[in-house]
């Protein structure tokens, strides 16, 4: 007896709210995008991705049956067709028909638009799908662009013409260049070993000049004027 009566309480509640659902219709309309069934292929209408769903038939409707008051977000799910999304605010049923209204994905479902639609809802598609990505073909301008590949282009050219610009560059110059590329590359070495010491020296030292010229062989330096009176005077007194 107990559950007998569970039983029918169960069947008046679910009976109860399937008397207050409403149910949405609507059809597609085929226009030069998608001229009909078979180019648009299986496809069906959801709300709030996929709480509620109606699959679309071969003239276009499509019905959602049993869907509750509330407010949902109406979409179609087609392989190679895109179209518009919708909201769409299901009243208690007998009282008035659902209020259809564009809606834009990522937008926020409050406030709801100004603009109303048409119910029965009507669906047009809007774009076809590509998904073929054409393969790019070789573009020497677009590598030119790679800042790497500039580095690499600009390094040949250095290393190709560095020869014939030593070339005609003065002795002197060439000499110089050699002389400071000789002491870094020392540096280089002594820092790499860990000649601290030895490196730091050879830096500081590398651009010091000689203070004095050297004094040739064979030659003695001249006697200064005034010391040479000085013993000439000596001289005469001890006479």
């Amino acid at each position: 007896m107990y559950r007998s009566m569970l039983a029918v309480l169960f069947f008046l509640a679910t009976a109860l709210k399937i008397a207050d659902a409403s149910k949405l219709e609507g059809r597609v309309l085929w226009n030069e995008v998608c001229p009909g069934y078979s180019n648009l292929g299986h496809s069906k209408v959801i709300l709030d991705d996929g709480r509620y769903a109606g699959g679309i038939r071969r003239d276009g409707s499509f019905s959602i049956p049993d869907v509750d008051e509330g407010s949902y977000i109406l979409s179609v799910v087609s392989h190679d067709y895109s179209f518009d999304t919708l909201r769409v605010d299901v009243h208690p049923s007998g009282e008035a028909h659902p209020d259809v209204r564009p809606y834009v994905l990522g937008t926020p479902h409050n406030p709801p638009s100004p603009i109303s639609l048409q119910y029965p809802i009507v669906l047009k598609p809007r774009r076809k799908a590509d998904y073929f990505v054409e393969r790019q073909s070789f573009n020497a301008l677009g590598m030119l662009q790679n800042p790497m590949v500039l580095m690499m282009v600009v390094t040949g050219v250095l290393v190709v013409g560095m020869p014939y610009l030593m070339k005609n560059l003065d002795p002197e110059v060439t000499k110089e260049m050699n002389e400071r590329q000789a002491k870094f590359s020392s540096i280089q070495n002594a820092m790499q070993t860990g000649d601290f010491r030895g490196g730091i020296s050879a830096l500081l030292t590398e651009n010091e000049a000689p203070n004095s010229s050297p004094v040739p062989q064979g030659s003695s330096p001249k006697p200064n004027s005034s010391s040479a009176k000085s013993k000439a005077n000596k001289g005469g007194r001890r006479r």
